[in-house]
């Protein structure tokens, strides 16, 4: 069933949820892609330093571990929605993701739905995220494509 933006607002003012504003969103984002960066570097530490000075190898191995690194978000991302409805930097920064339908955190098949929308932007250079500046619940595509809205943590 899709929602109406008026049948949303109905419900975020009935149930007292605010909207997490994109400057929250980009600051979450950006502590994630930091912890994920850090998580990265320090499981293929050993592959990274054993080059020296080999640029050519160094860049071969980076281009092999790229899928790792896809697999890393992917997990990093679904768990803490599935468990927590907020991947570590949003819960930093107090913001939380909620399926419109229920108001509750995104079931499993909704988190994996939703993070394999958020990475597919992401390598089609955020494209995905440009929907939120004409958005007046500052949803993503992939918010849209599953539903779901990201909203301030009491």
């Amino acid at each position: 069933m899709r929602l109406s933006d008026e049948k949303i607002e109905e419900i975020l003012f009935r149930e007292k949820l605010q909207v997490a504003p994109f400057s929250k969103r980009a600051l979450a984002f950006l502590i994630d892609e930091i912890i994920i960066s850090m998580l990265f570097v320090f499981i293929f530490y050993a592959d990274f330093t054993s080059f020296g000075e080999d640029r050519a190898e160094l860049l071969q191995m980076i281009s092999h571990t790229m899928i790792y690194l896809i697999l890393l978000k992917y997990a990093y991302h679904s768990i803490f929605t599935f468990f927590y409805g907020a991947s570590i930097g949003k819960l930093f920064v107090k913001i939380k993701i909620i399926q419109i339908d229920s108001l509750d955190t995104p079931d499993l098949f909704t988190s994996l739905l939703r993070c394999f929308f958020r990475l597919l932007g992401q390598e089609l250079l955020y494209i995905t995220y440009f929907f939120a500046s004409g958005d007046r619940f500052v949803r993503t595509l992939h918010d849209r494509f599953v539903r779901t809205i990201v909203i301030l943590q009491d």
